[in-house]
Protein backbone atom coordinates (compact mmCIF):
# COMPACT_ATOMS: atom_id res chain seq x y z
CA UNK A 1 0.00 0.00 0.00
CA UNK A 2 3.09 2.53 1.01
CA UNK A 3 4.71 1.55 -2.19
CA UNK A 4 1.63 2.35 -4.49
CA UNK A 5 0.51 5.20 -2.51
CA UNK A 6 4.55 6.63 -3.28
CA UNK A 7 4.13 5.77 -6.90
CA UNK A 8 1.09 8.12 -7.29
CA UNK A 9 3.02 10.93 -5.46
CA UNK A 10 5.87 10.73 -7.24
CA UNK A 11 4.06 10.43 -10.46
CA UNK A 12 1.83 13.47 -9.54
CA UNK A 13 5.11 15.60 -8.61
CA UNK A 14 6.58 14.49 -11.85
CA UNK A 15 3.50 15.56 -13.79
CA UNK A 16 3.72 18.98 -11.93
CA UNK A 17 7.55 19.20 -12.74
CA UNK A 18 6.94 18.43 -16.25
CA UNK A 19 4.08 20.90 -16.64
CA UNK A 20 5.97 23.69 -15.02
CA UNK A 21 9.52 23.10 -17.18
CA UNK A 22 7.13 23.10 -20.29
CA UNK A 23 5.57 25.97 -18.94
CA UNK A 24 9.07 27.57 -18.70
CA UNK A 25 9.52 26.60 -21.61
CA UNK A 26 7.01 27.83 -23.79
CA UNK A 27 7.11 31.42 -22.08
CA UNK A 28 10.73 31.47 -23.10
CA UNK A 29 9.60 30.12 -26.38
CA UNK A 30 7.19 33.25 -26.64
CA UNK A 31 10.06 35.47 -25.52
CA UNK A 32 11.56 34.36 -28.40
CA UNK A 33 9.31 34.52 -30.61
CA UNK A 34 7.94 37.95 -29.38
CA UNK A 35 11.74 39.20 -29.36
CA UNK A 36 12.20 37.98 -33.56
CA UNK A 37 9.14 38.88 -34.43
CA UNK A 38 10.13 42.52 -33.60
CA UNK A 39 13.41 42.32 -35.05
CA UNK A 40 11.45 41.37 -38.11
CA UNK A 41 9.09 44.14 -38.10
CA UNK A 42 12.20 46.67 -37.15
CA UNK A 43 14.19 45.21 -40.43
CA UNK A 44 10.98 45.59 -42.35
CA UNK A 45 10.26 49.24 -41.14
CA UNK A 46 14.09 49.74 -42.43
CA UNK A 47 13.31 48.32 -45.42
CA UNK A 48 10.43 50.13 -45.98
CA UNK A 49 11.56 53.67 -44.82
CA UNK A 50 15.00 52.47 -46.87
CA UNK A 51 13.01 51.38 -49.96
CA UNK A 52 10.84 54.56 -49.93
CA UNK A 53 14.18 56.43 -49.88
CA UNK A 54 15.62 54.69 -52.85
CA UNK A 55 12.51 55.66 -54.85
CA UNK A 56 12.38 59.02 -54.44
CA UNK A 57 16.31 58.69 -55.51
CA UNK A 58 14.82 57.20 -58.21
CA UNK A 59 12.28 59.48 -58.80
CA UNK A 60 14.48 62.67 -58.59
CA UNK A 61 17.19 60.63 -60.51
CA UNK A 62 14.56 59.66 -63.61
CA UNK A 63 14.18 63.85 -63.82
CA UNK A 64 17.57 64.49 -64.62
CA UNK A 65 18.01 61.84 -67.08
CA UNK A 66 15.16 63.25 -69.15
CA UNK A 67 16.64 66.97 -68.14
CA UNK A 68 19.81 65.56 -69.76
CA UNK A 69 18.12 63.43 -72.86
CA UNK A 70 16.15 66.94 -73.76
CA UNK A 71 19.07 68.86 -73.62
CA UNK A 72 21.42 66.98 -75.20
CA UNK A 73 21.35 68.69 -78.23
CA UNK A 74 22.11 72.02 -76.88
CA UNK A 75 25.49 70.87 -76.74
CA UNK A 76 26.17 72.65 -80.23
CA UNK A 77 25.31 75.87 -79.26
CA UNK A 78 23.95 76.53 -82.76
CA UNK A 79 21.34 74.24 -82.08
CA UNK A 80 20.54 75.79 -78.95
CA UNK A 81 20.48 79.46 -81.16
CA UNK A 82 18.06 78.15 -83.26
CA UNK A 83 15.83 77.20 -81.04
CA UNK A 84 15.39 80.22 -79.27
CA UNK A 85 17.99 80.79 -76.75
CA UNK A 86 20.22 84.07 -76.94
CA UNK A 87 23.11 85.41 -74.76
CA UNK A 88 21.53 86.94 -72.02
CA UNK A 89 24.47 87.64 -69.77
CA UNK A 90 28.52 88.07 -69.45
CA UNK A 91 30.22 85.34 -68.13
CA UNK A 92 28.82 85.31 -64.60
CA UNK A 93 31.38 84.14 -61.82
CA UNK A 94 31.93 84.52 -57.84
CA UNK A 95 35.17 85.17 -56.32
CA UNK A 96 34.88 82.50 -53.43
CA UNK A 97 32.20 80.30 -54.87
CA UNK A 98 33.22 79.55 -58.38
CA UNK A 99 31.54 80.43 -61.59
CA UNK A 100 28.26 80.05 -63.67
CA UNK A 101 29.44 81.04 -67.25
CA UNK A 102 27.56 82.59 -69.79
CA UNK A 103 23.86 82.17 -69.82
CA UNK A 104 21.95 81.87 -72.91
CA UNK A 105 17.77 82.28 -72.30
CA UNK A 106 14.76 81.44 -74.16
CA UNK A 107 12.86 84.47 -73.31
CA UNK A 108 9.42 82.84 -74.50
CA UNK A 109 9.93 80.14 -71.96
CA UNK A 110 10.37 83.39 -68.81
CA UNK A 111 6.59 82.53 -67.96
CA UNK A 112 4.74 81.46 -64.89
CA UNK A 113 5.15 77.82 -65.74
CA UNK A 114 7.30 75.05 -65.38
CA UNK A 115 8.56 72.71 -67.35
CA UNK A 116 11.28 70.50 -66.27
CA UNK A 117 12.24 69.56 -70.29
CA UNK A 118 12.22 73.02 -71.22
CA UNK A 119 14.80 74.88 -69.30
CA UNK A 120 14.50 78.49 -69.94
CA UNK A 121 18.51 79.34 -69.66
CA UNK A 122 21.15 76.92 -70.79
CA UNK A 123 24.50 77.62 -68.95
CA UNK A 124 28.12 77.12 -70.75
CA UNK A 125 31.60 77.65 -70.01
CA UNK A 126 34.07 79.06 -72.24
CA UNK A 127 36.75 76.68 -73.13
CA UNK A 128 40.30 77.65 -73.41
CA UNK A 129 40.04 76.98 -77.26
CA UNK A 130 36.92 79.46 -77.82
CA UNK A 131 34.26 76.99 -77.88
CA UNK A 132 31.61 76.85 -75.20
CA UNK A 133 30.73 73.69 -73.50
CA UNK A 134 27.54 73.11 -72.13
CA UNK A 135 27.09 72.42 -68.11
CA UNK A 136 23.94 73.19 -66.67
CA UNK A 137 20.39 74.31 -67.34
CA UNK A 138 18.54 76.69 -65.55
CA UNK A 139 15.04 77.46 -64.62
CA UNK A 140 12.98 80.66 -64.18
CA UNK A 141 9.64 81.53 -63.19
CA UNK A 142 7.99 84.79 -62.80
CA UNK A 143 6.98 85.11 -59.21
CA UNK A 144 4.13 87.46 -60.12
CA UNK A 145 2.60 84.56 -62.63
CA UNK A 146 3.43 81.66 -60.60
CA UNK A 147 0.45 79.68 -59.68
CA UNK A 148 1.05 77.02 -57.95
CA UNK A 149 1.08 75.95 -54.21
CA UNK A 150 4.35 77.29 -52.26
CA UNK A 151 7.33 77.81 -54.02
CA UNK A 152 7.81 75.78 -57.29
CA UNK A 153 9.68 72.48 -56.87
CA UNK A 154 12.03 70.13 -59.16
CA UNK A 155 10.70 66.76 -58.03
CA UNK A 156 11.84 66.90 -54.38
CA UNK A 157 13.75 70.31 -55.17
CA UNK A 158 12.71 73.41 -54.45
CA UNK A 159 13.79 76.95 -56.12
CA UNK A 160 14.92 80.07 -54.66
CA UNK A 161 13.23 83.23 -54.61
CA UNK A 162 15.29 86.11 -55.90
CA UNK A 163 14.00 89.66 -55.69
CA UNK A 164 13.81 91.64 -59.13
CA UNK A 165 17.12 93.22 -59.70
CA UNK A 166 17.87 95.76 -62.43
CA UNK A 167 21.80 94.46 -63.06
CA UNK A 168 20.34 90.91 -63.57
CA UNK A 169 16.87 89.74 -63.56
CA UNK A 170 14.45 92.97 -63.28
CA UNK A 171 11.56 90.84 -61.97
CA UNK A 172 10.99 88.85 -58.81
CA UNK A 173 11.52 85.15 -59.61
CA UNK A 174 11.89 81.83 -58.66
CA UNK A 175 15.18 79.84 -60.11
CA UNK A 176 17.34 76.86 -59.86
CA UNK A 177 20.37 75.68 -61.53
CA UNK A 178 20.50 71.97 -62.53
CA UNK A 179 24.37 70.88 -62.76
CA UNK A 180 23.49 68.11 -65.06
CA UNK A 181 26.63 67.90 -67.53
CA UNK A 182 29.25 69.00 -65.25
CA UNK A 183 30.12 68.38 -61.44
CA UNK A 184 29.45 70.38 -59.27
CA UNK A 185 31.71 69.71 -55.32
CA UNK A 186 29.01 71.81 -53.86
CA UNK A 187 26.06 70.19 -55.17
CA UNK A 188 24.06 69.55 -58.40
CA UNK A 189 21.87 72.48 -57.77
CA UNK A 190 23.85 74.87 -55.86
CA UNK A 191 24.23 78.12 -58.26
CA UNK A 192 28.05 78.30 -58.39
CA UNK A 193 30.57 75.79 -59.73
CA UNK A 194 34.29 75.86 -58.60
CA UNK A 195 35.29 73.41 -61.50
CA UNK A 196 34.21 76.04 -63.74
CA UNK A 197 36.21 79.56 -64.49
CA UNK A 198 35.43 82.30 -66.70
CA UNK A 199 39.05 82.75 -67.37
Amino acid sequence: MKKSNFKVRLMTVLSILSLMLFSHCAMQDADDLNSKLSELQKGELAIEENGGENLRKNAQNQILAEIKQATSKFHKIESAMETGYELGSHCVSHSEWGAMGYHYVNSDEVDGQMNHLIPEALVYEPMQNGNLKLVAVEYIIMADLWEGDGVPMLGEIAFDFVPGNPDGIPFDNYQLHVWVWKDNPNGMYFSFNPKVTCE
